[in-house]
């Protein structure tokens, strides 16, 4: 594998986690302005469980991605599209979380999310990016 290969992959990884701190930096926006307060809603308590479900399987999905698909790619090009794909699935937790925000949860609910994300992305993406 070439050093340029492993840079754009790099850059992608980045790009992916600077994104998700894009997110975090939305919601600190809207958390600030004094609309947010008067238009948050009450969610009812069975969307809870349901959002960080869903969340959890995006999670789940992206280590399933990450340590099989990853492992078993054979071209260099199987391997950047399955990173690509298991980022893509962490981020979407990040997007989950957002929703629920949207929704009229707290920002403390939404960091769980990003949190979450970030560390599948830093602790097992990354590893499997350097390792290659």
């Amino acid at each position: 594998m070439t050093d340029q290969r492993k840079r754009v992959l790099y850059t992608l990884f980045f790009a992916f986690v600077m994104s998700e701190a894009v997110f975090r930096l939305l919601v600190e926006i809207i958390r600030r302005a004094p609309e947010h307060i008067a238009t948050a809603t009450v969610l009812p308590p069975s969307v809870k469980p349901l959002v960080y479900g869903i969340a959890a399987l995006a999670l789940l999905a992206s280590l399933r991605s990450t340590f099989v698909r990853t492992r078993f790619s054979t071209t260099w090009s199987q391997f950047q599209t399955n990173v690509i794909l298991s980022l893509a699935l962490s981020e979407f937790c990040t997007i989950i979380g957002l929703v629920y925000f949207f929704l009229g949860a707290p920002p403390s609910e939404f960091n769980r999310f990003i949190i979450a994300s970030v560390a599948v992305d830093l602790f097992v993406i990354l590893p499997q990016i350097a390792r290659r």
